[in-house]
């Protein structure tokens, strides 16, 4: 069985090192995948 997380696109703001960091911590915790939506909803209008 393989377990993975969701990227926060919505949460974790656009900057690249906080990126790098929560692709890494989840590497780090044995997680085999990281999923990310092709649709934002609640996203910021700008």
């Amino acid at each position: 069985m393989k377990f993975g997380v969701v990227f926060p696109q919505a949460e974790i703001g656009n900057d690249p090192a906080a990126i790098r960091d929560y692709a890494q911590a989840a590497e780090h915790l044995g997680y085999d995948h990281i999923l990310v939506f092709d649709h934002v909803l609640g996203a910021h209008p700008d």
